[in-house]
């Protein structure tokens, strides 16, 4: 990775000689950027590289640009002028004009992608898309003032939410060659909406009497909210009603399919629905929160329904529609999980057959967790579980071979610093203890768990010894497992780290030093080194090629000095985040 620096800009170059400019350090009101970098012609705007510079006024950007990245211009509230954007632009990345204060914007010609978000909440009342424009992604113009969309034929994915909360939307007209991402919800919170067009040559959507259907017309997507009828008869071969399908709508009464199966999510939220009828086939009416008692809510107050004796999954009781108990389908059986009491233990049944300890009612200096309560197998213990560690903590815990997952770091102790050692049974096949620390074993068959993770490393550990070496047996180091340490001055990171996970080494309160081993190979992770107000030193190897931006916190002071190699990813991290960089 080569590192150039020109003014107020850095860049790194791309393997085909083009800048990528990824931090700007500048504080002008009106700025231009250029086409060229010490010679290297300028064609990506990087992440986040003029976000939150409130004191911009104006942007000019090269005609050879061709990528705007993510976050590009989120938080520039101090914009006076409108942005330009120039021809050759293909991509336009997530949020990057995020709340932009103009109500227009001409997009390129060569325009083909824009990202997920890319003018969600802006001041935009209209847009009109190039002939050249190929996915338009998700909430790309969500909570937008736009009247009128017109998706072109060219497009050929436009994601079901890229136009929600478009609160003055009262038309669009979607191509032949948009396809199934409108197909199974779409164009919520659009309460003016009133005409949906589909292209007769679309093969993944049709529209029948003005109502958004898939081609098959099995889903009902979409009752447009303005459109005006007192009953409406859904077809017979509908057997999904879609999430937030007859929103807003004026409705009065709603007769559904006998092969209607499903009624998806707030499907009839904010309606003036007043009546109507449940099949016997109908096998699920989906609620956005399982555990609402009252969870036939997701039909308007006041709805009378019209529902046969013989359902086999739903009956009336006083007037209100709720599931029967014998139902054959065991993922819609709700489990009774109220805390039971054994001994000093409190504990839910979570899993069947499982108990999941939530609460602790005595706390002695070595405690030893059970492995069967009640006559069910103790699988492990609810995270913080009701503060019990919050006064007392003791300063040894003991973890039996029922145990199937290690629990997250420091955060699970409530920030008490009396824990000396976790201890493990030898024969756990899931977790084990290396010199009091926590680990989580390696899962080979699974994608997130195939690593030995260090999970906890005790508080009080090591209070005499101020620097504190990974062993080499740690392949990850797991969210929180060093959090709020009080003791440990300097940490050494081995080179069979893969990862240092989210929040790692967060909130130490002594930490100030952190030095990555030569051919370390690790990704690390955002808020990995957060809120260490000692912090003074990170040694980066050139072995590292993964740095989250959000790594450090930026805006603490003073800020850590980062050493690395030059033309590294270390140095690129601090060039970002404008911190010191230090070669080594």
């Amino acid at each position: 990775m080569k590192i150039i620096q020109d003014g107020a800009f850095h860049a790194h170059i791309d393997d085909n000689g083009n800048a990528e400019l990824f931090s700007y350090w500048g504080n002008v009101a009106d700025v231009v950027v250029p086409s060229e970098l010490l010679g290297y012609k300028v064609t990506k705007l990087g992440e986040k590289l003029f976000a939150y510079h409130r004191e911009i006024e104006s942007i000019i950007l090269p005609h050879c640009l061709e990528t705007i990245g993510k976050d590009v211009f989120v938080g520039c509230r101090g914009l006076k002028n409108p942005i330009i954007l120039p021809e050759n632009i293909r991509k336009i990345g997530a949020n990057a004009f995020n709340s932009y204060v103009f109500p227009t914007i001409e997009l390129p010609s060569k325009l083909e992608i824009i990202g997920c978000g890319a003018f969600e909440n802006s001041k935009l009342t209209e847009i009109t898309f190039p002939v050249s424009i190929k996915e338009i992604k998700g909430k790309a113009f969500s909570g937008t003032l736009i009247n009128h969309v017109i998706i072109p034929d060219s497009v050929t994915m436009l994601y079901g939410d890229s136009f929600d909360e478009c609160r003055n939307l009262s038309s669009i007209s979607i191509g032949a060659g948009v396809k199934d991402g409108f197909k199974y919800s779409a164009l919520h919170d659009c309460p003016k909406l009133k005409d949906i067009h589909i292209s007769t040559e679309n093969e993944y959507l049709c529209i029948v009497d003005g109502v958004l259907y898939d081609k098959e017309i099995t889903r009902l997507i979409k009752y447009p909210a303005i459109k005006s009828a007192e009953v409406f008869l859904i077809p017979e071969t509908v057997t999904k009603i879609c999430s937030k399908a007859f929103e807003y709508t004026k409705i009065d009464k709603v007769i559904c399919p006998n092969g209607l199966k499903e009624i998806s999510d707030d499907a009839f939220i904010n309606s003036s629905l007043r009546h109507i009828n449940i099949p016997n086939c109908i096998e699920w009416i989906s609620i956005t929160n399982c555990f609402r008692e009252d969870w036939w809510n997701c039909f308007p107050d006041g709805v009378t329904y019209e529902i046969s004796e013989n359902s086999p999954n739903y009956e009336l009781i006083d007037g209100k529609l709720s599931r029967k108990k014998a139902v054959t389908n065991t993922n819609y059986i709700k489990r009774d999980i109220s805390e039971k009491t054994s001994g000093m233990f409190g504990y839910c049944e979570f899993t069947e057959q499982k108990a999941t300890i939530t609460r602790i009612l005595e706390t002695p200096k070595k405690l030893v967790l059970p492995k069967e309560l009640d006559g069910l197998t103790v699988c492990g213990i609810l995270e913080r579980p009701l503060e019990i560690f919050y006064r007392y903590c003791p300063k040894s815990i003991y973890l039996p071979e029922t145990f199937e997952k290690a629990f997250t770091g420091n955060m699970f102790f409530c920030d008490n610093d009396l824990i000396e050692h976790i201890d493990v049974a030898d024969n756990n096949p899931n977790i084990f203890s290396k010199d009091g620390v926590l680990y989580q074993k390696a899962k080979p068959n699974t994608q997130t768990d195939n690593y030995t993770t260090l999970s906890c490393y005790p508080m009080r550990r090591h209070s005499f010894s101020k620097t504190y070496r990974i062993p080499d047996c740690t392949e990850k180091i797991g969210e929180f497992a060093f959090y709020h340490l009080k003791y440990i001055k300097r940490v050494i990171i081995p080179p069979n780290v893969k990862l240092i996970y989210c929040r790692a080494f967060s909130n130490c309160l002594s930490l100030e030093e952190v030095w990555i081993e030569d051919n370390c190979e690790a990704v690390i992770y955002a808020s990995a080194f957060c809120h260490n107000k000692k912090l003074k030193k990170i040694v980066i190897p050139k072995s590292v090629q993964k740095i989250n931006d959000d790594a450090v916190n930026i805006y603490q002071s003073p800020k850590p000095v980062i050493y690395g190699v030059k033309d590294s990813a270390a140095e690129y991290f601090a060039a970002k985040n404008k911190l010191v960089f230090a070669s080594i």
